[in-house]
């Protein structure tokens, strides 16, 4: 049996279909024919329009892009339809199509470069229909932290960059009625865009996820209607909670970068080895060399940094980015002759862009000289890392191995320092105070005194913290080391390093 549509006189001959006739009559993208003006709704049929009559096509227009592809996934899925039926998913589309062009009005612009295009209309209905005013030259987007977001709402991201060309008016009779129609249908539904501000029943709210949850849901999900928003329908908090264990981020095993001195051409080279089993990299793979433009004999440390830039860079050399888009790095190994700003900045903007975290992060056989701390302390922050290691690091001070830097390091839970000069490294009794690790080797002469070390132990009887083993490096006669331990303390020296961990104590089963 044949449904007719309530907004036309065709008929669908399933909801399914009716469905998505009904979403070519809220279309957000027209193509436009220059010749005769009329606008279709895909590029196909103005193409073959205009094959057909000789006429020159202008460029496509976009409607409000960002609540395209939450709609289109929408739309396409037959099962949602079945359940929910048609009249659910015009709500759904009408509400996505109100919220995001409110979100355009409302929203001071600053940061992608967007111009919103008006629904046009004829003069009766253009009250209706235009929720979104024109904007002269170019206009830009970035959501207000401060107001409160639309449920549904679609925010704009960094990478969803795209130029909307010019407006144009509809000139028509052909296509007067179904715009016509389209008001109605919009100005009927701005009734419950209003009830959708004051957060209704069926919106859970976003802060009432857990903070683990939320970051999960905006690492996992790269669907542009739960980035950055506040509020979630209350069947995608469900959803969000059932499948939590689903939620899994793209694992790399391995990650290594060196930039070298060969003998053999007398240049500097570097290296990006890559082990990622999920997309068929079993083995340690060269990704520096995929590009044949970037690839070429760098003859100095310098061309060497270059090409590392260009390596991290997402707008210059893609691959990389978008293997570690979203990305969890089990082992991240940095290896250089000489460790400078120049190699960690890029290497800290592609993890902030593409969201990208380190489990294991391994630095070492290079010189420290001339990083700064700031630099080094950001790359450490966008990095973080759970377990980090230092080995064989020259020129070890204050300006790189700051107070700040060695907070963040003794506060991961799991951290190893083995051979850094010059010593004594700048690691004293304050920052051994501030020790949350559970599990760390400080194999390396530092600033750590007696007195350091046993209100270190003070604190660990105290249980603030569970310790699973340490060690320490202290040169010092064992008799300086004489004082009692808490019983759930034990302390093993060996001349060298001083070993402490948590005793548990064993319940008797009564």
């Amino acid at each position: 049996e044949l449904i007719r549509c309530p907004l036309c006189n065709a008929s669908s001959p399933s909801k399914y279909h009716l469905a998505q006739h009904i979403c070519r009559h809220l279309s957000y993208r027209k193509y436009e024919c220059k010749t005769c003006a009329e606008l279709f709704y895909t590029e196909e049929e103005r193409d073959a329009h205009c094959s057909e009559r000789d006429h020159i096509h202008a460029s496509k227009v976009k409607i409000s892009q960002y609540c395209e592809h939450y709609v289109s996934i929408l739309l396409k899925d037959a099962e949602y339809v079945a359940i929910h039926g048609v009249d659910a998913v015009v709500e759904q589309r009408t509400k996505a199509s109100m919220a995001c062009d409110e979100a355009l009005k409302v929203l001071p612009g600053s940061m992608n470069d967007i111009e919103p295009s008006v629904r046009t209309c004829d003069e009766e209905g253009e009250k209706a229909s235009c929720v979104c005013s024109p904007q002269e030259g170019t206009a830009t987007i970035e959501p207000n932290r401060d107001v409160p977001l639309v449920p549904d709402q679609l925010i704009p991201r960094y990478s969803d960059r795209a130029v909307v060309n010019e407006n144009q008016q509809i000139t028509t009779e052909s296509n007067e009625s179904r715009h016509v129609s389209e008001c109605n249908l919009n100005a009927e539904s701005e009734e419950l865009v209003d009830l959708s501000l004051s957060h209704p029943k069926d919106y859970f709210p976003w802060n009432r996820l857990l903070k683990e949850l939320q970051v999960k849901v905006l690492r996992h999900l790269t669907r542009s209607d739960l980035d950055k928003c506040r509020v979630l329908n209350r069947e995608t908090f469900q959803l969000i909670r059932r499948n939590e264990e689903s939620m899994k981020r793209r694992i790399i095993e391995y990650l290594q970068i060196r930039i070298y001195y060969t003998k053999k051409s007398r240049s500097f080279r570097l290296e990006i080895f890559v082990r990622c089993a999920e997309v068929g990299i079993t083995r340690k793979r060269d990704l520096s060399v995929l590009n044949p433009e970037l690839w070429q004999t760098r003859d100095t440390f310098e061309n060497a940094v270059q090409h590392l830039r260009e390596s991290f860079s997402p707008w210059v050399f893609r691959s990389l980015s978008k293997l570690l888009k979203n990305a969890t790095i089990q082992h991240m190994e940095i290896g250089t002759g000489q460790l400078t700003n120049n190699i960690f900045w890029p290497i800290t903007s592609c993890f902030l862009n593409v969201d990208c975290r380190v489990q294991k992060l391994s630095i070492g056989e290079a010189s420290a000289a001339d990083v700064t701390s700031p630099v080094f302390l950001e790359f450490l922050r966008n990095a973080a890392p759970t377990h980090i290691e230092f080995y064989g690091i020259s020129d070890c001070s204050h300006e790189n191995f700051s107070p700040e830097v060695l907070e963040f390091i003794v506060t991961r839970p799991k951290f190893e320092l083995r051979s850094l000069g010059p010593v004594p490294f700048p690691l004293d009794d304050d920052i051994l105070a501030k020790l949350t690790a559970s599990e760390f080797t400080i194999d390396a002469e530092t600033r750590i005194t007696v007195d350091g070390i046993k209100s270190f132990v003070g604190v660990l009887a105290s249980g603030k913290h569970e310790l699973a083993r340490g060690r320490i490096r202290i040169h010092i006669s064992s008799g300086s080391l004489s004082f009692s331990t808490p019983p759930n303390i034990k302390v093993f020296y060996d001349g060298s390093i001083l070993t402490l961990w948590h005793i548990t104590p064993i319940k008797l089963q009564q």
